[in-house]
């Protein structure tokens, strides 16, 4: 997406169709759109791509271009990563894909409770099921 247009592929993608069936539906009036001028591109707006998944009961989820949201718990395990000693959280993203978080630090501000911080070493031990470690690192 660049300055909220969306091409007929990226708008496929999102909706989970095919792209011929984006190009379509734009052709048909049913999704506006509008063709890049000198070509036979077409280009979407954010708002006209989501009033259609709206209207047509397709998920917006990857619409949200907002920040990732995690929930993580913290483990009892601990792994030293690039010399740093890093305690593993695991959890999950609000769509659902399981993560690992390696964290050095927590900080919280000095007026802040921070007992429940001391007691880590109470945590769960890791789960069995989520993967031993991501094959991918990303930031």
């Amino acid at each position: 997406m660049n300055d909220g247009l969306y091409t007929t592929g990226e708008a496929a993608r999102l909706c989970r169709l095919s792209q011929q069936s984006i190009i379509r539906a734009v052709d048909a009036g049913r999704l506006n759109g509008f063709r890049v001028p000198g070509s036979n591109h077409r280009r979407i707006a954010r708002q006209d791509l989501a009033a259609f998944m709206r209207h047509n009961r397709i998920p917006t989820d990857l619409l949200d271009d907002g920040p990732t949201r995690l929930t993580l718990e913290a483990t009892t395990e601990l792994v030293t990563l690039d010399g740093v000693v890093a305690r593993v959280w695991e959890g999950h993203t609000a769509k659902g894909t399981p993560v690992h978080a390696f964290i050095v630090r927590v900080g919280v501000h000095e007026d802040e409770d921070q007992l429940e911080f001391q007691h880590l070493a109470a945590c769960r031990a890791p789960s069995a099921e989520l993967p031993r470690y991501p094959a991918r690192m990303t930031l």
